[in-house]
């Protein structure tokens, strides 16, 4: 994982998973065991988002890790393909590493 200068994180969404899933800090804090402050500290960077922490809010909130990592309003790729027909499927594939090759 790319990390955004030297010691700033990079962005999660666990704000926006718990609004989106109904869960307050509160309420993740006992589905993880622990207090809200400490909910809090992860939220805010003053305490380290561990593998173990990412894996427990993720099974917490029922997603999966990596998406803890992306918006929860933005659709995920099986989605943005759903209903394409084959040949539609493969030319945004083509597209898609068209652009990675020219950027």
């Amino acid at each position: 994982m790319t990390r955004i200068g030297p010691s700033k994180p990079f962005r999660h969404y666990i704000p926006e998973w718990m609004e989106k899933k109904g869960v307050n800090q509160e309420r993740l804090a006992g589905r993880l065991d622990c207090e809200s402050s400490t909910i809090s500290k992860l939220l805010t960077g003053r305490q380290r988002l561990s593998d173990v922490w990412l894996s427990g809010i993720a099974a917490a909130l029922d997603v999966e890790v990596a998406d803890l990592f992306r918006d929860p309003k933005q659709p995920t790729r099986e989605e943005l393909l759903a209903g394409l027909t084959e040949d539609q499927k493969r030319t945004v594939i083509t597209l898609i590493n068209a652009l990675r090759a020219a950027g």
